[in-house]
């Protein structure tokens, strides 16, 4: 029983050992190696303590002794309890005994052939005779009766293909043969000599060598070819997966194989990264469908190297970094061993954002096509950033530890297009930090986003070059808007955080006390010059007794570029609307409905219809009727109620709130909109409607100020935050495939840059284009606007790529007017079999219903919600 205490906790100490020498090679963070250091030397103690001495690798041993005392030397890890570990270390040192090492099989010979079929693709060898299924038992046959295939320690040979690897860090090894099945091995061999051979292994060492092959999980070691274990049934994607020593399988794999071989190796690869990454599809699946990879004569040299790089999470990672566009985080120190993480602005725009198209739309900018906001800044000509900020949980905590699993992230976007980007690929990570460690390191926003603002002050003055074939050209470059929710805008911006009686509109200054005057319209805050925002800091600074006007409370995070707080921050059409006043409309015209029909018709009719967003819970038959859910969701409930309730129609005044809010989500939410005296009534009617059915909140009083703040800013839809929300998700699911929650912002920021290669290196085939890359779903009664056209509307049945293009196939509508209140259309088809590229179609989503009219005649309309 004590040999086989002994053998397992050997065995252990071992393998986190090699862990801890991998990672000193791979240089990872100080904090993972100081944890895992005296944790190490505890379990080390005990072992001395129990057995007396280990056979250990006194190299590795002293490499990670040297390691921790030049860490230790360094004033954040100068603590008490590390050099108690140091000095026990060097007590146990003594106790020490050199392990042996393996010799290394030739790799020409055609037994190490068939040895390497069964340890990689599972297929049995024979050898003398005898059929093989277990690796180590065909090794310790090798090692009995086949001495010339070992090569000596002097010699070489050119096909040895032996690489680093990489396993788990917390990894037991559990010996999972029991008596049994171990006698049932046994008794296979009839061989004497070899069974006697076996039956020498009574050295601690040695008989671990044998004892380590395990058929599911094998692979050789660089130095010396022995086997470690790999647990192929967990997996972690952080820096925990660093286990082993200086990868060279990058180098290897381009020295060995050759040109043709390493193409095609490296196409395997990026298809199998891609699968993990993007399409979250778990290791362990994908080193089961490996073997269909990499079976057949042609693939022998591409074998050992992909089947290495399958295994390990810490040489994809590497193979990643040798990606073109691949940005690695930067670690930004926040407090004692705890850090936040930068992803270099400068780099994400020379990799993932300046384009030829890009260029010829800043060049065409001019004082004619630029909004006011853009014109007095003098940001036209410039590449304008846009940077968004908020926090969210990584987990759902309760109560106070909810703020302990939240990051919070700063994302990068362009103002330059015509139209947004709406893809997560196109919106970039920033900066990411745990609010809990900013909490605790008492650090202010200022001095986080320190890093980044010192990259943008050097953009801002030498610009960025870019070069168009072989003309080199200056890209100058401004950071035009910050935007978010409100409550983060106001963090970022120093200005007052409250929503409550505390409140401070920081477009006019109206308080709390004002919101149900619907004329209160005070001096707006755009037309401030940033000479004014400076006196204002200065007046909060020498008199504490001062109160700004705007709500402004101290300097905003980003003082250091001298930005104009009254100007940068425009509002956000998706939380004042979708996630603020949408919900109380939608409550309030539900009511209404319930005189028309009861809770079980009110009910059947809102499961009817297939919502895009997913269903929205609303309790039909509670007298306080709420409606929950996603802002999404319940702003396409709102634009989509008159499919389900088409008696609307026939009740005008009942549902004049209804009206008044359709036709502000049609001009507010359009890029094509422009500022007129249409615009200033439909705002005002909208928010009059809402005051007399008593919705005043401090969302309604910003939307009140809306028709002057798109004539400053121009469309006010380029700065709704909802596609920033779906960013969000992206980082949330990398989190939950992670299963790190260690470092959670490091392995968040890891995975994210680890996507982003792939994200842009989507090339499509001729024929239908995948349901995953689908631009919009199908079947779901979606019909599109054509941008060229009057009154024509797609609706998409296919979609297919010609040439990389995307092309829209479907059936064609012609439409005329029907009710202009409710903004519906009737419609017929003039085109079954219609096919036009992508491009050209609206982005925004209207729908196609069914009616019957008061002679019982069904008809075909089209809901259209937002302004092509």
């Amino acid at each position: 029983m004590d040999s086989k205490r002994k053998l397992s906790s050997s065995r252990s100490i071992k393998e986190k050992m090699k862990t801890l020498s991998g990672w000193v090679d791979a240089n990872i963070q100080n904090q993972f190696i100081v944890d895992s250091y005296m944790k190490f030397i505890d379990q080390l103690n005990d072992h001395v303590n129990n057995f007396g001495q280990i056979n250990l690798d006194q190299n590795q041993f002293n490499q990670i002794q040297q390691k921790i005392k030049s860490i230790n030397q360094l004033p954040e890890y100068n603590e008490p309890i590390l050099i108690q570990k140091i000095e026990l270390s060097e007590k146990l040192a003594e106790k020490i005994n050199e392990v042996k090492k393996r010799r290394k099989l030739n790799q020409n010979n055609p037994i190490t052939m068939a040895y390497n079929d069964l340890r990689l693709l599972k297929k049995p060898a024979v050898c003398c005779g005898k059929t093989y299924s277990s690796a180590r038992w065909m090794y310790a046959h090798i090692n009995v009766s086949h001495e010339e295939v070992f090569i000596m320690d002097d010699q070489g040979t050119s096909s040895d293909y032996s690489m680093p690897i990489v396993a788990d860090q917390e990894m037991e090894h559990i010996d999972r043969y029991d008596a049994d099945h171990e006698m049932e091995h046994i008794e296979q061999y009839d061989d004497e000599q070899e069974m006697e051979h076996i039956e020498q292994y009574d050295d601690e060492q040695e008989m671990e060598h044998i004892d380590q092959y395990d058929d599911e999980q094998e692979i050789f070691d660089s130095e010396n070819e022995s086997l470690i274990s790999l647990n192929s049934e967990s997996e972690s994607d952080s820096e925990l997966d660093l286990v082993k020593s200086e990868c060279k399988l990058i180098k290897e794999t381009k020295d060995k194989l050759n040109e043709q071989e390493y193409s095609k190796y490296s196409k395997l690869v990026r298809k199998i990264l891609s699968a993990r990454i993007k399409d979250n599809i778990p290791l362990p699946s994908i080193i089961r469908l490996l073997p269909e990879f990499i079976d057949g004569q042609e693939m022998r040299n591409i074998r050992p190297y992909l089947d290495k790089i399958t295994r390990s999470s810490y040489l994809q990672y590497e193979f990643i970094k040798t990606m073109p566009k691949f940005i690695e985080p930067f670690q930004c120190h926040m407090f004692n061993r705890r850090f936040y993480y930068y992803i270099p602005i400068k780099n994400i725009i020379q990799n993932y954002i300046l384009n030829e198209e890009l260029i010829e739309l800043i060049e065409q900018e001019n004082d004619e096509n630029v909004s006011e906001y853009i014109k007095l800044n003098g940001f036209h000509k410039k590449l304008r950033l846009t940077i968004y900020g908020d926090e969210f949980g990584i987990t759902n905590p309760l109560r106070e530890y909810a703020k302990k699993y939240k990051v919070y992230c700063l994302y990068l976007d362009i103002g330059n297009h015509h139209q947004p980007t709406t893809k997560s690929k196109n919106i970039h990570l920033l900066m990411i930090w745990s609010v809990h460690d900013q909490k605790l390191a008492k650090k202010s926003y200022e001095e986080i986003v320190k890093p980044l603002c010192e990259d943008i002050l050097d953009l801002e003055k030498n610009g960025i070059t870019f070069y168009s074939g072989e003309i080199k050209k200056r890209i100058n470059i401004c950071l035009a808007h910050i935007v978010g929710d409100n409550l983060a805008v106001a963090e970022l911006l120093g200005l007052t955080r409250s929503f409550g009686r505390a409140f401070v509109c920081r477009h006019c200054g109206a308080r709390y006390c004002d919101l149900n005057r619907q004329n209160y319209q005070g001096p707006m805050a755009i037309q401030k010059s940033f000479e004014e925002y400076n006196d204002e800091l200065i007046l909060l600074t020498t008199n504490k007794k001062y109160i700004s006007p705007f709500g402004i409370r101290k300097p905003s995070a980003f003082a250091a570029l001298k930005i104009n707080v009254y100007q940068i921050a425009p509002v956000d059409p998706f939380h004042d609307f979708a996630e603020g006043v949408a919900s109380l409309i939608g409550e309030k015209t539900l009511k209404l409905l319930k005189n028309h029909l009861n809770s079980s018709q009110l009910k059947n009719r809102l499961k009817s219809i297939k919502m895009i967003n997913g269903n929205i819970e609303i309790n039909v038959e509670h007298s306080d009727l709420k409606i929950r859910g996603k802002g999404s969701q319940k702003l396409e409930l709102i634009m989509r109620m008159i499919e389900i309730f088409p008696e609307m129609i026939e009740n005008k005044p009942m549902f004049d709130l209804y009206i008044a809010t359709k036709k502000f989500i049609f001009l507010m939410y359009s890029f094509s909109a422009v500022y007129n005296q249409e615009m200033e009534n439909i705002v005002k009617n909208f928010v009059q409607k809402c005051l007399e059915n008593e919705i005043s909140i401090p969302k309604l009083h910003f939307i009140s100020h809306y028709p002057l703040l798109f004539k400053f800013y121009g469309p006010l839809k380029y700065f709704s935050t909802e596609r920033y929300e779906r960013k969000h998700c992206q980082l949330k699911n990398f989190m939950q495939t992670s299963k790190n929650h260690k470092n959670v912002p490091y392995s968040i920021a890891q995975r994210h840059q680890s996507a982003q290669p792939f994200e842009t290196e989507i090339e499509y085939e001729n024929g239908d284009l995948p349901s995953t890359s689908h631009p919009f779903p199908l079947r779901k009664s979606i019909v599109r606007p054509l941008l060229n056209e009057e009154n024509l509307f797609i609706e998409a049945k296919k979609f297919k790529v010609i040439d990389n293009k995307i092309m829209v196939n479907g059936k064609l509508f012609n439409t005329t007017p029907h009710d202009p209140d409710f903004i519906i259309f009737k419609c017929e088809i003039i085109n079954e079999n219609f096919s036009i590229p992508f491009e050209q179609i609206d982005h925004n989503n209207s729908f196609l219903f069914k009616t019957k009219d008061s002679s019982n005649i069904s008809s075909s309309f089209i809901n259209y919600t937002i302004k092509k």
